[in-house]
C-alpha cells in the first residue's frame, strides 16, 4: 500500500513537470508568434508611411477610401502601436519636412481615431495620448483642437492614462484644455502627484509665462497637488511671479505654503519685499520657520543675520540647522564665528559646531574627489 502511494506521488510529480515544460514551450512559441505579428504590423505600417511620404507636397491628400481604411485600422490598438513604432523609425530616417507634411495629411484620420478611442479601455486611451505627446509636437497648431477629444479621456481613467493625456495636452500647447483638465480632475476626485505635473508643465509647447499666469488665476478650481505643482513650475521659469505669490505668505496652510516660501529662496527669485515677511515667519518658531530659515540665507542685511543667530536657539532642530547653514551662506567674520562657537546657548553652540564640521568634511571630500 505504501509503495503504491509513493508511485502515485512520483507519477504526479512527473505529470506536473511535463505539464510545466509543455506550458513553457507553448508560451515561448506564442510569444515569438506575437512578436513576429507585431513586427509585421510595424513593417506594413512603415511601408505605407514611406509610400505616402514619397513625393509628398502640402497638397497631397488621402482619398476617401484610404482614409476610411486607415481609420478602421488605427482604431485597433495593435495597429496603432505598429503605426507609432513605424513613425518613430521614419522620423529617424526621413527629412523632417516630409514627416511634418505627412502628419498634417493624417489630421482627419487621427481626429476620427481619437474620437473612436473614447470608448476604449483606459490603457488604450493612455497609449493614444502617448502617441500624441511623442510625435505631434512638430504640428501642434494643426492638431490643437484634438485636445477637446482628449479631455474626454479623463472619464474613468487611471493615473497612467491621465499622465499620458496631460503630456499630450502640454505637447499640443493647449492652454485652455490644460486649465479644464486640472478642473475636471478636482471635480472627479482624481489626485495627481505634483512632481509629475510640475515636470510635465516644463515640456509645454508654447508661452510658459502666459500659461503660468493663466493657471494661477484659476488655481481655486484645482486641488492642492496641482497648486503646489504650479508654484514649482513658476520657480523654474525666469520670470518674476513674486507679486502673485507674496499674498500667499499671509495665510500659511499646508504644503502649499512651504512651496511658496521655497520659491522665494531660489537665487533668481529673491524678492527683497518678502524679507520682512520671512523674518516674521522665522520668529514663529514653528514648522514654517524651517524653510524660512533656509531661504533667508539669500537675503542680505544685518537684521537677517541677527534673526538667524537668534534662531540658532530655536526649539526645533531643523530650524537651528537651517539657520546655521544660512549664516554660513552670509560669510561670517572670524569674530562672529568665535562668538557663536562660545555662545552661552548650548543649542546654538552645538548646532553651529555641528554644521561647521559637516562643511569641513564636505570640502575635504570634494578635494579627495578632485
Amino acid at each position: 500500500m505504501r509503495q503504491e502511494i509513493v508511485n502515485m506521488v512520483v507519477y504526479l510529480y512527473i505529470f506536473i513537470c511535463v505539464a510545466l515544460l509543455l506550458f513553457n514551450i507553448a508560451y515561448i512559441v506564442y510569444s515569438k508568434q506575437r512578436k513576429r505579428q507585431a513586427w509585421n504590423r510595424k513593417d506594413r505600417m512603415k511601408k505605407m508611411q514611406l509610400s505616402a511620404m514619397s513625393g509628398i507636397t502640402k497638397d497631397t491628400k488621402f482619398n476617401e477610401k484610404e482614409e476610411k481604411h486607415l481609420i478602421k485600422k488605427l482604431s485597433n490598438i495593435k495597429n496603432l502601436v505598429g503605426f507609432e513604432e513605424a513613425l518613430a523609425e521614419c522620423e529617424k530616417e526621413r527629412d523632417e519636412k516630409e514627416i511634418i507634411l505627412y502628419l498634417k495629411m493624417c489630421r482627419n484620420i487621427l481626429f476620427q481615431v481619437a474620437w473612436n478611442f473614447k470608448k476604449k479601455p483606459a490603457m488604450e486611451r493612455a497609449y493614444f495620448g502617448y502617441m500624441v505627446s511623442r510625435h505631434l509636437g512638430k504640428v501642434a497648431e494643426t492638431y490643437r483642437h484634438l485636445s477637446e477629444t482628449l479631455l474626454e479621456y479623463f472619464a474613468d481613467s487611471t493615473i497612467y492614462a491621465r499622465e499620458n493625456v496631460l503630456m499630450a495636452l502640454y505637447c499640443l500647447g493647449a492652454e485652455d484644455a490644460i486649465d479644464q483638465a486640472f478642473s475636471r480632475m478636482k471635480v472627479s476626485g482624481y489626485s495627481h502627484q505634483h512632481r509629475l505635473i510640475a515636470d510635465g508643465l516644463q515640456t509645454y509647447n508654447g508661452d510658459k509665462d502666459r500659461l503660468a499666469k493663466r493657471l494661477w488665476g484659476s488655481r481655486e478650481q484645482y486641488d492642492g497637488e496641482v497648486r503646489i505643482a504650479l508654484i514649482q513650475f513658476m520657480s523654474r521659469l525666469p520670470g518674476d511671479y513674486s507679486s502673485l505669490l507674496l499674498p500667499e505668505l499671509e495665510q500659511l496652510s499646508g504644503e502649499e505654503s512651504f512651496t511658496v516660501i521655497r520659491y522665494f529662496g531660489t537665487r533668481h527669485h529673491v524678492c527683497l519685499e518678502t524679507k520682512e515677511k520671512l523674518l516674521e515667519i522665522l520668529k514663529r518658531d514653528d514648522e514654517y520657520s524651517v524653510p524660512a530659515a533656509s531661504v533667508l540665507g539669500y537675503y542680505p542685511g544685518e537684521d537677517v543675520k541677527e534673526a538667524l543667530m537668534q534662531a540658532l536657539g530655536s526649539n526645533l532642530w531643523y530650524v537651528r540647522k537651517n539657520a546655521a547653514n544660512a549664516l554660513l551662506e552670509f560669510g561670517l567674520t572670524r569674530a562672529e564665528n568665535e562668538e557663536l562657537l562660545k555662545a552661552d546657548d548650548a543649542y546654538a553652540r552645538e548646532m553651529f559646531r555641528y554644521v561647521l564640521e559637516l562643511k569641513r568634511q564636505e570640502i575635504e571630500n570634494r578635494g579627495e574627489g578632485a
